[in-house]
């Protein structure tokens, strides 16, 4: 619409709903260079005063403040402006048949309306060409030294509120403008002094409907009467949906207002409503929740934005999707891009591909790649919800059918164990979404954030625990242990504990067994109840004894993924004192100068039993410290306090695993659709080989690993044939789950060098299967 004379306020109250700061996946922020032309013509004959003083109307610095930070704050902060240069005109601009007010003239026009040169259908605008040409608009945009142009003038100067020109410009509030110089499209705002900051905000709300048209290749529920919903409403239809349009339910309405209004007010065409108390279920709130809308509704009146037009416009900005990423229809999740830059919004570029693998217990697995940069390792992120909850870098080695999709290289794994410290470990299933930076050929990222395939993987992080010993029986010299300590203060702790024991500590360089690969730290327990177990004649007197095993030669991993570390395993062993012993494990990187942290602790309550305690040594060339500590159940003696470093290096005698992929080929019914076989270890067959499952589609070229597990199946035949003592070596996995029906894909299954962390090809591996269901 023609901006119009109006005697609103200029200034309103802000308002944006609290949905707005409940996401953290935003793209970078972006500013927009913005260049003004304040055309404001000194009337002499009124004392060589200039228009808006004599009409004493707004001052566009003050409105440009307001509404910049309105944008600002609507977007999420992803808006921002810069004014790079502004012009100040003593003249009206000259229409488009050659029309130029003077000052008479354009005062009788104020004082009588029907003096006035303006648009009723004729396209009496302003010249923009003109205003391009005079003041080289174009050549400023061609150069780069600005992104928009902001008009400011009055009433009947014969603005549009937005208009586009430069290649393929379309329409967004009027126009496309053609016949310019302009080499890349421009943005131009018109602007009206008599007005205020709602005014403006409606400018650019128009501006982004025209946008939002045009990307979706139409607008059903634009303005005017009652419109019948399509078939199937795409994402711009369902959200500007009006409050009596039929077939769907209301989403935010258009910058006029409407998303509450009950039916068509043929006496107020263009709907303009921000006041109406009518309540009305609304999808509006839901696209807080974009792309990943969930079709509820809300109860909304007015009252959701204040009841007035300022907050209501700024209510309906602030609802438009601005979110990272694309979404299932193809279009960016941040449609904030598209109203502010379309061309560099929709231009070709190389984004990141990549997969979220299935995960681990507590650990998020893929892989990302930019083809722009494939030397360059990929910034990634994890959100549940929109929040983001963790980041890495994709920068770990992965096979080499990684390799075949990001130009040869494989470093470009991703592993990312959530801390203890994380809000997800709570012991629930969280639903996981690793999106990936995208950069351009420079390697600079460009701000977009890109959703891997099969995002959305659920993970479960176990509690993590806090040692609370007794307050009663711990000695007053003894800081109570908690989860971090500098090395100062665990030094301290460590010597109170040994001052305070009875204990001895009887080392030991025996190698006694092996998981997967690592270290294994032993406690043997035969402390009792005695006051005085170094004499009691209880079963159970006596005190703890240690054993720390370490491999004779060390050992080197070239792991799946570059950074992960040896595998470490505590086994803690209890007698039948059927005593509660309580058990940790503290590492620091000395290296790095870093605090301890503890990484293994829990209570255990029964008698026989071993407990196993996952953590792992970095191979990052750093020297760690470790300690372990024993303590009975009054946590009163402490024992087995001992550090070790560790010094890996390649076993040249290392054999690799070896095995068979015997399962099902070529087209299988649900039941035969699965992967079997079996896999071990040369080096020591009474492990239980860490087996992956990798499929190919065909369609895409794109590998993929679906299951993770072990080779502790028993077959009779490989024990009969001694392939593993017990014949536990065998797996057996259903991927009727992972394969569309009648769909065909590659297969193959590696192993896990125990010692290396190799991935090995199983033999008969990499034949097609297709699961006809």
């Amino acid at each position: 619409m023609l901006i119009l004379p109006s005697f609103l306020p200029s200034f309103l109250p802000s308002f944006l709903p609290q949905a707005v700061w409940a996401r953290t996946d935003y793209d970078q922020p972006v500013t927009k260079k913005v260049m003004i032309i304040d055309f404001n013509p000194i009337l002499e004959s009124q004392g060589g005063v200039r228009l808006r003083q004599y009409k004493n109307w707004n001052d566009p610095a003050n409105l440009e403040t307001q509404y910049m930070a309105d944008i600002s704050e609507a977007s999420a902060g992803y808006v921002n402006y810069q004014v790079v240069e502004r012009l100040e005109i003593d003249d009206i601009p000259v229409k488009t048949d050659g029309f130029h007010y003077t000052d008479t003239s354009y005062l009788d026009c104020l004082s009588n309306s029907t003096n006035c040169h303006a648009d009723t259908g004729n396209g009496l605008f302003a010249d923009y060409l003109r205003i391009l040409t005079d003041y080289d608009v174009c050549g400023k945009r061609n150069r780069g030294e600005i992104d928009e142009l902001w008009l400011w003038g009055g009433p009947y100067f014969g603005y549009y509120e937005a208009i586009m020109t430069g290649p393929n410009a379309f329409w967004v509030n009027g126009g496309p403008l053609a016949g310019s110089s302009c080499t890349k499209q421009l943005n131009i705002m018109g602007f009206n002094y008599e007005r205020g900051v709602s005014e403006m905000l409606e400018d650019f709300g128009h501006r982004a409907e025209g946008t939002m048209a045009y990307i979706y290749g139409g607008w059903t529920f634009s303005y005017g009467p009652n419109k019948n919903a399509p078939p199937n409403p795409h994402m711009w239809d369902q959200y500007s949906a009006r409050g009596f349009d039929t077939g769907i339910s209301a989403g935010c309405g258009n910058i006029h207002g409407s998303l509450n209004t009950p039916m068509y007010d043929p006496q107020n065409p263009w709907g303009y409503d921000w006041t109406n108390q009518n309540t009305i279920q609304s999808r509006c709130e839901d696209f807080n929740n974009y792309p990943n809308l969930t079709g509820q509704t809300t109860a909304i009146n007015c009252n959701a934005w204040g009841c007035e037009s300022r907050s209501g416009k700024k209510y309906w900005l602030a609802h438009l999707p601005k979110y990272t990423g694309l979404a299932p229809d193809g279009k960016l999740n941040n449609w904030w891009k598209y109203a502010v830059d379309y061309e560099d919004a929709t231009a070709p570029r190389n984004l990141p591909k990549g997969h979220e693998d299935i995960p681990g217990s507590c650990t998020v697995n893929g892989w990302t790649c930019d083809p722009d940069k494939y030397s360059q390792a990929l910034s990634v992120k994890f959100y549940e919800n929109g929040t983001e909850v963790g980041s890495t870098t994709a920068s770990n080695i992965r096979e080499q059918a990684v390799g075949d999709q990001c130009g040869g290289i494989t470093s470009h794994g991703f592993s990312y164990i959530f801390p203890d410290t994380s809000i997800l470990r709570d012991g629930n299933g969280h639903t996981i979404y690793a999106k990936a930076n995208d950069i351009d050929t420079n390697g600079a990222e460009t701000g977009l954030i890109v959703d891997l395939l099969s995002n959305g993987q659920t993970v479960t992080c176990s509690i993590s625990a806090t040692p609370t010993p007794s307050p009663t029986t711990q000695p007053s010299s003894t800081p109570s242990p908690s989860p971090s300590f500098t090395a100062a203060q665990f030094k301290t702790l460590m010597q109170n504990y040994l001052t305070n024991s009875d204990a001895d500590y009887l080392p030991s360089d025996g190698k006694v067994n092996m998981l997967d690969g690592g270290y294994v730290m032993k406690w043997i327990n035969s402390l009792g109840d005695s006051p005085n177990p170094s004499t009691s004649a209880s079963p159970c007197a006596g005190s703890p004894t240690a054993t720390l095993i370490s491999p004779a030669n060390g050992l080197s991993v070239v792991p799946e993924f570059s950074g992960y570390g040896i595998d470490l395993a505590a086994a803690f062993v209890y007698n039948t004192c059927n005593n509660s012993r309580h058990r940790e494990i503290w590492t620091r990187d000395v290296t790095a100068g870093a605090d301890f942290t503890n990484l293994c602790y829990f209570d255990a309550d029964t008698g026989d039993g071993e407990y196993w305690c996952r953590i792992y040594q970095p191979t990052d060339g750093h020297t760690y410290e470790w300690y372990a500590v024993a303590r009975n159940e009054n946590s009163s003696v402490q024992s087995n306090i001992f550090s070790m470093t560790v010094s890996m290096v390649p076993d040249p005698n290392n054999q690799r695993p070896i095995g068979y992929h015997d399962a099902f080929f070529g087209t299988q019914d649900r039941l035969n659709c699965r992967v079997a076989g079996w896999a071990t270890d040369p080096d020591d067959k009474n492990i239980d080989l860490e087996i992956k499952v990798w499929l190919r589609d065909h369609a895409t070229g794109v590998w993929t690993a679906y299951f993770t597990g072990k080779a502790d199946k028993y077959r009779a035949d490989l024990e009969t044939a001694g392939a593993c003592p017990g014949g536990t070596c065998a797996f057996d996995v259903d991927i009727s789950q992972y394969i569309p029906a009648n769909s065909m894909r590659a297969v193959v299954v590696r192993a896990r060098d125990a010692e290396t962390g190799e991935w090995i090809d199983l033999g008969n591996t990499n034949q097609d299967l297709t699961c006809s269901y």
